[in-house]
Order: C-alpha cells, then sequence, then structure tokens
C-alpha cells in the first residue's frame, strides 16, 4: 500500500484505502477529486483506475460489480464535466488507432 497510485504524484495506494475505510467515499471519483489530486494533474485520473478497483476490491471489500459501476460513473462525470473537448476528441483518436 506503500506504492504510489502513480509515478507523476506522490499520493500512494493506502489513501484509497483510508478514504474510503476511514472518510467514508463511496465513489472513485470522490477518491480523485476531493482526497487527492489525482483528478487534476494524472490523465484526468483515468490513468489510476484500474490501481482504484485493485486497491478498493482487495482492501475495501468492493466487489467487480460495485467497481465496474464506480469506473462507468467516473468516466461518464470526467468526460461530461471535467474533460476538455480537444482532449476528448484525442482520447477518442487514440482508441479508434487500437481498433
Amino acid at each position: 500500500l506503500a506504492e504510489p497510485i502513480s509515478p507523476r504524484l506522490p499520493d500512494i495506494k493506502a489513501q484509497i484505502v483510508y478514504a474510503i475505510r476511514s472518510e467514508m467515499a463511496h465513489t472513485f471519483l470522490d477518491i480523485t477529486r476531493r482526497r487527492t489530486t489525482i483528478a487534476m494533474q494524472d490523465h484526468y485520473g483515468l490513468d489510476a483506475v484500474p490501481i482504484m478497483v485493485d486497491v478498493a476490491q482487495k482492501f475495501c471489500g468492493w466487489t467487480a460489480e460495485k467497481c465496474d459501476r464506480a469506473v462507468v460513473e467516473y468516466h461518464h462525470y470526467m468526460s461530461s464535466n471535467c474533460i476538455p473537448d480537444y482532449a476528448l476528441e484525442t482520447q477518442e483518436e487514440a482508441v479508434m488507432q487500437e481498433v
């Protein structure tokens, strides 16, 4: 849990556990926007989502279904409210190139 969530930021995995267990965070959005600054810095927190899923399941008892819901909610909120249009277009182009 002492490992960083992102190599570019000081936040560690233990902060995810603390946010869920002690601060009653119920969403990944809550963790990345209110408890850390991940959503504002690290590719809008999108790179941290798989790590948050892993930690929430292993250490906080979140089910796969709860994590799936949290991921969908996070992506929807961020793309609708936080990520600028030009970044969304770049992201869509990258996805299309992978396919």
